[in-house]
């Protein structure tokens, strides 16, 4: 029996066949999953993306509107539902989808964003800038750098909205934005009107404006701010503002460097600025830079040129004041820097210091012009110093009742300011005209002399060449290194001579004096005269001195005066007294009363109850008395011997005066042989309208022997003294 043909095995799949069928099923399944995903794109997308932000501890929600394979757009909420941190009305997404085998490999990578009215809300505490939840993301992403073969993304910004807390309250900031590629291109944003305060920092109506465009690797800025009222601890201001243009190197995010040429133009003014003690109103700065920057944020260096222009309508202080100041400085090499130690600056070269009139320290100016040919001035934190060569010119300058004008000078300058203001100034100063009109202006009835001292102390001129101030805080001080000439129009020389002592010296809120000598050669309209004044003070109404000296000089009917005295010499509102602390040695060479002389007068002038001399308005007056008097009468050969008595003595427009009074005097016959005994004689003369009258008696032992009368007729030149007896 024969066996039936085997049926033939089914024959097996190839292996490529198996290939093609599974990867047939796996992309069925794909097709049919991707088909899947794109007819729910956007709820796979969202869970997606808010998985994500869940996944870093975000709380976050997200609403997609259109989903491609380029492109999304959607809303998105990030933080709590209640406060969330960002809100964006509607994102923009275009990007790119890497193939596996791209040099990327498979990814998306956004090539456009755009951001439509995103609100953000973030703090700045302790100068710690926060953004709620988003912390732990912004973290991540700037602490990865960037890799150096991708390229970021065309950021758009629009009507954004940032919502800052900080320690100073609630700020809004509106704006728009453009990054490219990671790159601040294009910025402008505004902060409506918004009041801080913080402790002793407080600001109202704060508003600000920044406009700024990247043109490569420069930046253009403009930055606009202005407030009611700004105030912090030692320093406050009305209506400032701020306006900033600038051309700036791009700063270098990743190296944190900012380096390149720099030009800045600012201008800062204010209403009022208050800054301890002084105040400024209508200020106004402007200051313009070029040059370089390098380094970054905590440590920096700029240097370069330039200009500033301060000016105010009035700066006033309980120490000085002045009116429409204003400094100029041009060319100045300028260096701001910032290193550990602080924030510092430094600025050299000419300024320029004018104001139509300026007062301190009892001193009043018009017409004032400083000038410097390399001035510097720098400082760290809240200290500044400036130093060097000053030129001063004043049209007037005023102290008291001394006015000097066509004032020129020089010294050497040096000012610092370390929560107090010091001003030291070394150099000399010349006036080429000036007034004193201690004893009021000349008048057509004065005495030759008197209309001499008067023209003399109203016209002229002085040299100080040498001479040191100080003033500040602790007060002012004034020191002659070299004497003081005064030299008057009408002839003579004055010179002040430095004492020990400063000539003027003053504590702070003190009127202040000091010391000094003086000498004086004889001209027109000043005596020869050597005075001390050890102590001289300023007064509410004028000054006081002590006089110690001796003077020559002569004075109307009298010629050849010679005296000696001490005492206080006091100006107070527009009267001039001197009071004698005793009684002072006093000559005469004689009393012209034509041919009536009377010669050789000598003996003591002492002081009564009111002061030896007062001048007012034009007038003056001298009372004193009479000790130990001698004179002599040629044209009688009478000798007056022990004179004892009071006098008045006035001059004024209506010409000279006097009163003696003698209440014992001892008359010698001075012939020979002797025509009398010596007699005693008391009675009174008075010289009023230049005639002279008077009546003596004349006893010997008590009992009245006759009487001298005086009659003179000063106009006519005639009378004499005559003796009656009975």
């Amino acid at each position: 029996m024969t066996a039936p043909d085997p049926v033939p095995p089914r024959p097996r799949p190839g292996r490529g066949r198996r290939v093609l069928l599974i990867a047939g099923v796996i992309g069925g399944v794909l097709l049919i999953l991707l088909a899947t995903l794109y007819l729910n794109r956007r709820a796979a997308t969202r869970q997606i993306l808010i998985g994500w932000l869940e996944q870093q501890g975000i709380e976050a929600d997200m609403r997609v509107e259109r989903l491609e394979l380029d492109g999304l757009v959607a809303s998105v909420r990030i933080g709590d539902s209640e406060n969330p941190d960002v809100i964006v009305e509607r994102v923009e997404v275009d990007y790119a989808i890497g193939a596996p085998w791209s040099k990327g490999g498979l990814g998306v990578t956004p090539t456009r964003i755009r951001l439509v009215r995103p609100v953000v809300r973030a703090s700045v505490r302790n100068g710690e800038l926060t953004f709620g939840s988003l912390d732990p993301l912004v973290e991540r992403f700037t602490g990865r750098p960037p890799r150096p073969d991708s390229r970021g993304p065309l950021v758009l910004v629009e009507r954004a909205r940032v919502r800052l807390d900080t320690d100073y309250g609630p700020i809004a900031i509106l704006g728009d934005a453009r990054i490219d590629d990671g790159k601040l291109m294009r910025l402008t944003a505004r902060m409506p009107a918004t009041a801080f305060r913080s402790g002793d920092v407080e600001a109202r109506g704060l508003q600000a404006t920044i406009d700024l465009t990247t043109t490569g690797d420069r930046v253009a800025l403009r930055l606009v701010a202005a407030a009611e009222r700004a105030s912090a601890p030692g320093f406050g201001g009305d209506q400032p503002r701020l306006n900033l243009t600038g051309d700036l190197p791009y700063p270098d995010l990743t190296a944190r460097r900012g380096e390149g040429r720099a030009r800045i133009d600012l201008r800062l003014a204010a209403a009022r600025v208050a800054a301890a003690d002084a105040s400024a109103r209508d200020a106004d700065l402007h200051l313009t830079f070029d040059g370089q920057t390098t380094g970054w944020i905590e440590t920096f260096r700029i240097e370069g040129v330039a200009a500033a222009d301060v000016r105010a309508a009035r700066i006033d202080s309980p120490d000085a004041s002045a009116a429409t100041p204003r400094l100029r400085m041009t060319g100045e090499r300028t260096v701001l820097a910032r290193d550990p130690a602080g924030l510092n600056w430094r600025m050299s070269g000419p300024a320029v210091l004018t104001a139509a009139r300026a007062s301190g320290a009892g001193l009043d100016g018009v017409g004032i012009n400083l000038g410097s040919s390399g001035m510097a001035v720098g400082g760290r934190g809240a200290a500044m110093e400036a130093e060097g060569p000053l030129v001063l010119s004043a049209e007037r300058l005023n102290w008291s009742d001394l006015s000097l004008a066509g004032v020129r000078g020089e010294t050497d300058f040096d000012l610092v300011s370390d929560g107090g203001l010091r001003i030291t100034a070394t150099g000399g100063l010349n006036a080429a005209r000036g007034a004193w009109p201690l004893f009021g202006a000349p008048g057509g009835d004065d005495v030759p002399e008197l209309a001499g001292m008067k023209r003399a102390l109203s016209a002229f001129a002085l040299q100080a060449p040498g001479f040191e101030l100080t003033t500040g805080h602790s007060g002012t001080r004034l020191v002659l290194t070299r004497p003081v000439t005064v030299r008057p129009a009408n002839g003579g020389v004055l010179t002040l001579d430095p004492a020990a002592t400063p000539i003027f010296a003053a504590a702070r809120g003190q009127a202040g004096g000091g010391a000094l000598s003086l000498t004086a050669s004889r001209g027109q309209g000043l005596p020869e005269a050597a005075f001390a004044v050890p102590a001289w003070r300023l007064t509410p109404s004028g000054f006081t001195a002590t006089l110690d000296g001796r003077a020559a000089l002569d004075f109307g009917l009298a010629r050849g005066i010679t005296l000696r005295t001490r005492g206080e010499l006091t100006s107070s509102a527009g009267r001039l007294t001197y009071a004698a602390a005793g009684c002072m040695p006093l000559t005469v060479e004689r009393l012209e009363l034509d041919e009536n002389d009377v010669v050789d007068i000598a003996g003591d002038i002492c002081p009564v109850a009111r002061p030896l001399v007062s001048i007012a308005d034009g007038r003056w007056r001298a009372e004193g008395a009479m000790r130990g008097l001698e004179a002599a009468a040629p044209f009688l050969a009478l000798q007056f011997r022990d004179v004892d008595g009071g006098f008045t003595a006035t001059g004024g427009p209506a010409g000279l005066g006097l009163d003696a009074r003698v209440a014992g005097a001892r008359v010698e016959d001075a012939t020979t042989p002797l025509r009398f005994h010596p007699l005693t004689a008391s009675g009174s003369a008075r010289l009023a309208d230049e005639d002279w009258t008077g009546a003596f008696d004349l006893s010997r032992n008590g009992t009245v022997l006759g009487r001298m009368t005086l009659a003179h007729d000063g106009p006519a030149g005639e009378g004499g003294l005559t003796i009656d007896a009975p």
